[in-house]
């Protein structure tokens, strides 16, 4: 599951950046529907804009199967963001977080 052909040139991989992309305040998640769940995990590819916005959101997989993790997603891409860094700038980039629901709690 590749995201559009035009993303590749405008994202770099966080594993080339000095500073990868992460969550100022958490992440947003719909908690109602964590709530429920005993346990489970997301894989989740993000692109992140040099601003800090989320753009694009890719579910990889979900532990257990099933929608739960996509309606869970929905809130995600206005998590505020402290965006990714190269050379002290920066930069657009994508990264792969597992996101895990163990005791009605997320990571």
């Amino acid at each position: 599951m590749g995201g559009p052909q035009w993303l590749a040139g405008r994202y770099t991989p966080a594993d080339q950046l000095d500073q990868s992309p992460r969550p100022e305040l958490g992440w947003f998640l719909d908690e109602d529907v964590l709530a429920p769940l005993p346990h489970g995990s997301m894989l989740v590819q993000l692109w992140v804009s040099a601003e800090g916005r989320i753009d694009r959101v890719e579910l990889l997989r979900a532990d257990p199967p099933g929608d739960w993790a996509l309606r869970a997603l929905v809130p995600l891409p206005r998590t505020p963001m402290r965006p990714g860094a190269s050379g002290g700038r920066p930069v657009a980039a994508t990264l792969v977080v597992e996101l895990v629901v163990d005791n009605e709690r997320f990571r």
